[in-house]
């Protein structure tokens, strides 16, 4: 039974689907026991228009045809932001418009905070569907300071985040520090978000499945496959961590 509470859920990751596969990917992904599946369109092998289209129409078919698929998060990440997407802010524009209109109410719209040239527009038109809201910022260079990170987190809630998302590079354990009093401010200020440690260190990664991280924030990413983010661990490295932090007296 998958966590239906609002902290400590997990969401894996899809990087690739066609029209074919991305029914049996997602049942493969609600096996898992997980609460989302993430759906990174950037990283799909075909990008245009059409393959959006059929792959989220077909989920939209089966949803109605009363096949129980998990809760979607879905984005097409730029590239300054990790992203592979390969063409420009207006071919991503529809491709949003195209993935919301299949999508409904329990799934998730991915958005960068700094894609100002749509990002409002897809706000928008995910409210007028039902979705929720996560507003994005990834740093692959650096963990900026708590001041900046707190502002960061502020202005994701101000242009309409249900969810403020915040993933950076950590250089060392003060990085990590950083993030977990990120946090756990957001936290105590009952703003809802994702803090993401992101790196090849094994600190990175052993951050992302200690219990701070793991029970306070909103949601978990995980791979199915290959990680599609530095540090990023597995759904079941996820699952297991998670049901033994939930077995200490101090996750409660």
């Amino acid at each position: 039974m998958t966590n239906t509470g609002m902290t400590g859920m997990i969401a894996g990751v899809i990087t690739d689907a066609t029209k074919e596969n991305i029914i049996p990917q997602l049942i493969k992904t609600k096996l898992l026991r997980v609460d989302f599946a993430g759906i990174r369109v950037d990283l799909f092998e075909k990008q245009d228009l059409k393959t959006i289209m059929e792959i989220f129409s077909e989920i939209h078919y089966q949803r109605n045809a009363g096949v129980k698929l998990p809760r979607i998060i879905a984005t097409v990440r730029i590239k300054r932001e990790g992203g592979g997407f390969k063409k420009g802010e207006e071919d991503r524009s529809s491709a949003f418009v195209n993935i919301i209109s299949h999508l409904g109410r329990g799934d998730f719209i991915d958005i960068e905070l700094y894609a100002e040239e749509i990002r409002d527009m897809v706000i928008r038109m995910a409210r007028k569907q039902g979705l929720r809201v996560i507003v994005s910022y990834h740093n692959f260079e650096e963990t900026p300071g708590y001041s900046k990170l707190k502002n960061i987190i502020k202005r994701g809630t101000e242009v309409g985040a249900d969810i403020a998302k915040v993933g950076t590079l950590v250089n060392s354990d003060e990085d990590i520090a950083t993030l977990g009093i990120t946090l756990d401010t957001c936290k105590y200020e009952g703003k809802p978000a994702i803090i993401l440690p992101m790196g090849k260190d094994k600190r990175c990664k052993e951050a992302r499945l200690s219990m701070p991280f793991l029970i306070k924030n909103r949601i978990n990413y995980g791979s199915i496959g290959d990680a599609n983010a530095p540090g990023q661990p597995t759904v079941q490295e996820l699952r297991n961590a998670l049901n033994l932090a939930r077995e200490l007296p101090l996750a409660i």
